[in-house]
């Protein structure tokens, strides 16, 4: 069995800027590939917790926000793990075995007497669980409740965050231990046998590299998907692979670029008969978490005149502009607070030209802030805007959402922007199980953010990676794909591959 010991001397002050790499190196990699962490630390746990996030920090330093993130995933995957280790004295009891309790050592050893694996002591966020055990496929997670260590109501709360993993979870009393132990383990193998894994078609007609894609479990994972390539396709199976593999449907999320690419991959999928994985685009999703959160309603009657109006108001508080025949000052203005909200431009350095003026946008960007909330008003952008906002202000509502979806899917990886970026980063952590597909060879929405830059940084932005090119292009005739390739292979941002027809 491989272990990792990590031995971090540094003060707070000292190690605070150097947890990404600490994150990304040797934790997030160890944790991806199965190897147990021994962490021994000159400073307490509770000193990693990270402190309160402001939303509007993403206005100032971005590169701090996330920074303290990483050290949220750092304690998060450290409770994940078998073993974790904080301050080194505890060093002189890394040797002693696992104590059990009466009622735990009788049903440890029914288990072992019927031949059914289990962990001990295995830990789920916060909560450790007794035994989880594992019946062919499936695994149970198995309570034993001495009636002095527990309270219904306190287990009924556990339970709700435990049920998320995807596990039927059992409770046996002492008593029905101590009567029989083997009973109660009869009663775990039929918990596992009413839950059969789904089994849900694959297409016979995948190619190479569709399967290799299809059937990858744990991201992060980059499909470059060409013209033709089937990307919907290889996105429809996945999902079906991974229900197969007894992942949850309620668990797997898959965000689509707009409305029709969502309906395909949702009528696609209940053709196979998976009605319950959540199929959204970027813009509903955000909406249900702000919904959640401020408890706005989005009003598409009057958005714009609405918009133009607050803008209006929150440039003349800072800056009498004149107005021009047949040239309407707030376009340059309203550029600037897309860029502000989608691009997360620091605010100190956006500034606005017009007629050979340079106008900063920090206090307008303010004003205009505080009167949206006057008056609950929202707009597309704001659906994802504000959700990142919700996400970073309230970090049980962030929690909530990166326990609720293990695994995320990605369309149109290449037309994100960065707000997008972000909140797909704030509801994939601590796992980064995510799948994205895309094109590097096109990109259609530079003017709402998008940047070829991050499809092609995808292996930078995590710390390993899987690579995946669909290569085989369905749709066109060779003389097309020949012309095309000829054409494409003179871009100078690209990830050089190999098109087939």
């Amino acid at each position: 069995t491989s272990i990792v010991v990590v031995n971090q001397d540094l003060s707070y002050e000292n190690a605070i800027g150097s947890i990404p790499r600490i994150v990304d190196n040797i934790i997030f990699p160890s944790w991806y590939k199965g190897i147990s962490i021994c962490f021994f630390s000159k400073i307490d746990r509770t000193i990693y917790l990270p402190r309160s996030i402001q939303s509007s920090e993403i206005h100032q330093s971005l590169p701090e926000v996330l920074q303290l993130l990483s050290s949220e995933q750092l304690i998060s995957i450290l409770d994940r793990v078998n073993y974790t280790f904080l301050l080194t004295e505890s060093l002189s009891q890394s040797h002693q075995k696992t104590i059990f309790t009466p009622i735990e050592d009788l049903l440890l050893k029914a288990l072992e007497d019927e031949s059914l694996e289990y962990v001990p002591q295995i830990r789920f966020g916060i909560y450790t669980v007794d035994f989880l055990v594992t019946v062919g496929n499936q695994k149970v997670m198995v309570e034993c409740d001495g009636r002095e260590y527990h309270s219904k109501e306190a287990d009924d709360e556990r339970d709700k965050v435990l049920l998320k993993e995807g596990y039927p979870i059992i409770h046996f009393t002492g008593s029905e231990i101590f009567s029989n132990a083997k009973k109660c383990v009869d009663a775990v193998r039929d918990i596992a046998n009413q839950r059969p894994i789904p089994h849900y078609d694959i297409d016979s007609n995948l190619d190479t590299d569709q399967i290799k894609a299809v059937s990858s479990i744990r991201g992060p994972i980059r499909a470059l998907a060409p013209a033709g390539s089937g990307k919907t396709k290889t996105l429809i199976n996945r999902i079906g692979h991974l229900i197969n593999q007894g992942i949850s449907e309620e668990r797997i999320l898959a965000l689509a670029f707009n409305t029709k690419a969502r309906e395909e991959m949702q009528n696609r999928l209940q053709e196979k008969g998976i009605y319950s994985s959540e199929i959204r685009t970027f813009h509903s999703f955000g909406y249900e978490i702000v919904r959640k959160s401020f408890k706005w309603k989005f009003q598409d009657q009057g958005i714009r005149r609405t918009k133009r109006n607050l803008l209006k108001n929150a440039v003349s508080k800072k800056y009498p502009i004149p107005a021009k025949r047949n040239k309407d000052p707030l376009d340059v203005f309203q550029d600037a607070l897309r860029q502000a909200k989608m691009e997360l431009i620091p605010l100190e350095e956006l500034k606005v030209e017009y007629e050979n003026k340079i106008y900063p946008f920090q206090e307008v960007f303010h004003n205009y802030i505080e009167a949206q909330k006057q008056i609950n008003f929202m707009d597309f952008d704001d659906m994802i805007y504000l959700a990142i906002r919700a996400l970073l202000d309230d970090d049980s509502l962030r929690k909530e959402y990166q326990n609720r979806f293990e695994y995320i899917l990605v369309d149109e990886y290449q037309d994100l922007n960065q707000a997008q970026l972000i909140l797909l980063h704030l509801i994939s952590l601590p796992e980064n199980n995510i799948f994205v597909v895309g094109d590097d060879d096109q990109m259609i929405y530079g003017w709402r953010g998008a940047e070829i830059r991050h499809i092609l940084d995808f292996n930078n932005r995590y710390s390993i990676t899987k690579n995946i090119v669909l290569s085989t292009n369905y749709r066109s005739s060779k003389k097309i794909i020949r012309h095309a390739k000829w054409l494409i292979d003179h871009n100078q941002e690209r990830v050089t591959k190999e098109i087939r027809p």
